[in-house]
């Protein structure tokens, strides 16, 4: 476990100019659309539009603290003298703290609020295929590029020292109840499958459309499925990483009940959510034209970071076959319960 002292001046230089962050966010966002910032999510008696923004003040919040996390912990990187003697390192704080890696954090993030509180939410409550969308956005875009930014180590860094040595205390006590399981591929792959399915059942996605917290609870497992999901295949510091042959395989079976859940909707000959009846017509569709361009995204599109994932790894197995034999065989990684993040 990394331990973080941070020196008490850098704490106070860091408070002055984090602390305005919260109120600066949730205040302009408030400016910049003071007659449409609503916080209930109700489904529009009219067709939505460019202006329908919504203001989740819980989903700000929870941005707004990971951001000033985020930030916090790599002033504090930054303020170390030793981070400079860790370029050798290839799994090293050098590797996360790289700009290529910040850039995959800051565009994940935005995304992120771009997918839950712009107009594309108010879409999805009069639209599947955007509703689809945002789906797709959460665990194949955001997903992936949150992990590929490598924000854990960095916001553990940003907390308080008191709430690391709680969380570190906590963790051992979670692994003694089966915390490393969640490092389980197979485990991983099923959450995720099941997470994708169960919330595109008639039953639980019509819930989800009127009721304000199970659309909450839908979009959060969602996101923490995928978190998970990709958190296998490319966390850049963690030695439980999948190998490239295990990535593939994981990644073509990903691939292929995916696309079998986006042909049952497109060939589907009713539409499976008589919710969004009356609501598509003001975008001149029906609800199964509507369900049928749902399931083409989900078919096509949603599939694309899957198979470039899956081909990058492809090609890293066929150039390196002997490293790859070496250092990924199969045997350990079905108990994951060994290896050392």
């Amino acid at each position: 476990m990394v331990r973080c002292r941070r020196p008490i001046a850098t704490a106070a230089a860091l408070g002055d100019w984090t602390r305005p962050i919260l109120t600066s966010v949730g205040g302009l966002t408030c400016w910049l659309f003071p007659g449409v910032c609503r916080a209930d999510g109700v489904v529009l008696e009219r067709r939505a539009d460019w202006s329908d923004w919504s203001f989740d003040p819980v989903i700000l919040i929870n941005v707004c603290l990971v951001i000033w996390l985020y930030s916090r912990g790599r002033s504090w990187w930054r303020s170390r003298d030793q981070v400079r003697n860790l370029s050798a390192r290839p799994t090293g704080i050098q590797r996360v703290l790289s700009r290529p890696r910040a850039l995959s954090f800051w565009v994940g993030m935005l995304l992120l609020v771009v997918t839950l509180l712009s107009p594309l939410d108010a879409m999805a409550g009069q639209l599947s295929s955007a509703h689809m969308v945002q789906h797709m956005l959460l665990m194949t875009v955001i997903a992936p590029l949150l992990i590929m930014g490598a924000p854990g180590l960095v916001c553990f860094c940003g907390i308080p020292e008191f709430s690391r040595k709680l969380f570190a205390r906590s963790r051992r006590l979670l692994d003694r109840f089966g915390w490393r399981s969640l490092w389980n591929p197979w485990l991983v792959w099923m959450t995720y499958a099941t997470a994708m399915w169960a919330w595109h059942l008639p039953w639980p996605y019509q819930a989800a459309l009127r009721n304000r917290t199970v659309h909450d609870l839908q979009h959060a497992s969602f996101l923490v499925a995928a978190l998970l999901f990709w958190r296998v295949l490319l966390d850049p510091v963690s030695r439980r990483r999948l190998g490239q042959g295990q990535a593939v395989l994981f990644l073509f079976t990903t691939t292929l009940h995916a696309t079998v859940l986006g042909v049952l909707m497109t060939i589907s000959p009713r539409p499976w959510y008589p919710a969004y009846a009356g609501r598509t017509e003001w975008w001149g569709l029906t609800a199964l034209e509507d369900q049928q361009l749902a399931g083409l995204i989900m078919w096509m599109p949603a599939c694309v970071p899957y198979l470039a994932f899956a081909v990058v790894a492809f090609v890293r197995l066929v150039s390196e076959p002997s490293d790859f034999a070496a250092r990924h065989s199969l045997t350990p990684v079905a108990g994951m319960g060994g290896g050392r993040s």
